[in-house]
């Protein structure tokens, strides 16, 4: 019998993204973590955070001890002086995020991790992880229009201010790599390291 598969995450998007791998998994959200103190003792390339993050994640659901796989992510949008730009707080932040990402290009980082709970044939469980990295290109945007994005009240549940899945795509002029990753879990790499994982 085939284990359960667990996606440790509430996003609505990463659900969506991984229904479309045929996959059949059980939404199991995890605690909250607190993910800028994490990050403020992670000491590696800043692109790397968000692998570190997914990892982290994992080895929370480990400890739930559920058998079967977890999948775990995490998603950083870095502008391109190496700023980490999470989920905006409040409007002010959010114009800071987009005054900043306007007429520039940014990197997001996406990790993934895959985690198996201990179990007979391996006692000890084990993880397995990736990063994978997009470059986004937004084209200039006037106060206006940053204005009006916001008040559209997507900007405040994502990484770095915006959804590309959404009304910021009308000011996205290019991107180089995975869109997918962009929206928050990349599927192609994905689906790589859960082939490996299971054979």
């Amino acid at each position: 019998m085939d284990k359960p598969i667990y996606l440790g995450s509430k996003s609505p998007r990463r659900r969506e993204l991984l229904a479309l791998t045929g996959l059949i998994f059980k939404v199991r959200p995890l605690e909250e973590m607190d993910e800028e103190a994490l990050l403020s003792d992670y000491r590696g390339e800043i692109i790397g955070g968000a692998e570190f993050l997914a990892v982290e994640k994992a080895r929370k659901a480990m400890k739930l001890e559920m058998p079967g796989y977890f999948i775990t992510a995490d998603t950083l949008v870095i502008s391109d002086d190496g700023k980490v730009l999470g989920k905006p707080r409040d409007n002010d932040e959010a114009k800071m995020f987009l005054d900043r990402l306007a007429g520039n290009w940014h990197t997001v980082a996406t990790g993934v991790a895959l985690s198996e709970a201990p179990c007979e044939i391996c006692p000890d469980g084990r993880i397995e992880s990736i990063v994978e990295t997009t470059r986004v290109k937004f084209a200039p945007m006037d106060a206006l229009e940053i204005q009006q994005y916001i008040e559209t009240g997507e900007p405040f549940d994502k990484a770095g201010g915006y959804g590309i899945q959404g009304r910021a795509s009308i000011h996205i002029e290019r991107i180089e790599g995975c869109y997918f990753n962009v929206v928050g879990f990349p599927l192609h790499a994905f689906w790589k390291m859960w082939k490996r994982f299971k054979d």
